[in-house]
């Protein structure tokens, strides 16, 4: 795509097949905060993980979409058109976080909540964070419903994807839960409950758990026959699954039963045996460290500080583990069911793990966007305007990605920082 001063390039993922169903999700922008036309700056821009920063680069919006990506302004700008100046700040495309959590009491009933309660709830957990797309791995799917129709309807908001089922193995419902989860024990069982819960919520994944967590240093786990049947079930219907893994056997269970994402590493398990992270990089296993939540869990019980570190480390060494390998790998906090919002550590460990600001953006971007929708995941003439500006440089500093200064969706500002306002 040619724009006025350089071309531009910026590689389109292929798009996975598993995704057909992804076109459910309504993708018409949330209602606008600011002017329809929208230019930003001399600002820094990573068209993508790949390509080459535009320096003092300009990006103009129109009507949602990005219209141009240049080095220059035109020599008069229309009085209806707002221009936002990026000087010293970054532009990329828009973050994913691919696995939160909409849980009670905080998010029910949806449909009561007051539009400026659910605005500041959005923008604390989500918007603020530069999160324009999300994907719910928990709550109850028709919550999800409500809440996408209402921030579709206006409130400022990220899109939401969401995961049905929480399927366990039997007697292995989470012993962190007040409630029991549905339990699946036999395959042909396995089918009709997918089949069921496809048909009737129409999710554009279902989650399981291969691993559960059922007492201090004990897993209860899926069988094969049960994963292999509940991924085939989704597959079929172009539905991906996400697994929670908990151990070492779950992780096992999760790759060889066909799962496309594990919700997290597993740091119970310690070093992972290097035949079994080629095998999920082989057969194409995203992963998603969340590697904040260890420290977080590991914190609520009676653990010194070098005990808790050690524990967070594991999780370290096991995303260095994948992504040395190859492996793909998509941001994810686990926010919701964790109450810390703030994602500096993520970003910390996950460059401690090894990630430079190019595999670290792509898993905010480019790695879920071709996962789990048929986007780019770029800034690129043509492609939706989701995009965040940060106050610093993710090459130089990979906590920038933590600085949000504002947050487009769609065209429309749904985040800008208060000093920026």
């Amino acid at each position: 795509m040619l724009n006025r001063d350089r071309l531009i390039n910026a590689s389109r993922p292929a798009f996975p097949i598993l995704l057909s169903l992804v076109v459910w999700v309504a993708l018409a922008p949330c209602s606008s905060l600011h002017a329809d036309t929208l230019w930003i700056t001399g600002v820094k821009i990573y068209p993508s993980p790949q390509a080459q920063p535009i320096e003092l680069g300009a990006v103009l919006i129109r009507e949602g979409v990005i219209a141009d990506v240049t080095t220059s302004l035109p020599e008069e700008v229309k009085s209806d058109v707002e221009v936002v100046d990026g000087k010293g700040k970054t532009l990329t495309a828009g973050f994913w976080n691919s696995h939160v959590h909409f849980t009670p009491p905080v998010w029910s009933p949806p449909s009561e909540m007051g539009e400026q309660k659910l605005q500041g709830l959005l923008e604390e957990m989500l918007t603020s964070r530069g999160f324009t797309s999300v994907v719910n791995t928990g709550a109850n799917p028709r919550w999800i419903a409500v809440l996408r129709e209402r921030i579709e309807g206006g409130v400022p908001g990220p899109r939401i994807l969401t995961a049905a089922g929480s399927f366990v193995g039997k007697d292995a419902s989470p012993a962190y839960l007040d409630f029991k989860l549905p339990e699946l024990e036999t395959a042909e069982q396995a089918r009709a409950v997918t089949a069921g819960a496809i048909e009737e919520l129409r999710p554009q994944g279902i989650k399981i758990f291969s691993g559960s967590f059922v007492g201090p240093g004990e897993a209860a786990h899926m069988t094969l026959p049960v994963v292999k049947a509940v991924t085939e079930t989704a597959h079929q219907q172009g539905v991906w699954v996400i697994s929670h893994p908990q151990s070492l056997r779950g992780v096992e269970l999760a790759v060889d039963g066909g799962v496309d994402v594990l919700a997290h590493t597993a740091p119970h398990a310690g070093r992972w045996p290097e035949a079994l992270v080629h095998r999920a990089v082989e057969r194409k296993v995203a992963l998603i460290p969340t590697l904040k939540l260890w420290r977080y869990e590991a914190a609520k019980g009676p653990r010194t500080p070098g005990e808790i570190e050690a524990f967070q480390q594991a999780g370290v060494g096991q995303l260095r583990q994948f992504a040395e390998a190859g492996g793909e790998v998509l941001f994810g906090t686990d926010v919701g069911y964790m109450t810390l919002f703030e994602t500096t550590e993520e970003f910390q460990k996950m460059s401690e793990a090894g990630l430079d600001y190019r595999e670290i953006l792509a898993s905010l971007t480019t790695a879920p966007a071709s996962r789990f929708v048929d986007e780019s995941g770029t800034i690129a003439v043509g492609e939706r305007a989701d995009l965040v500006m940060l106050d610093g440089d993710p090459a130089v500093d990979p906590t920038a990605f933590a600085r949000v200064e504002m947050t487009i969706r769609g065209g429309r500002i749904v985040f800008r920082a208060p000093a920026s306002r």
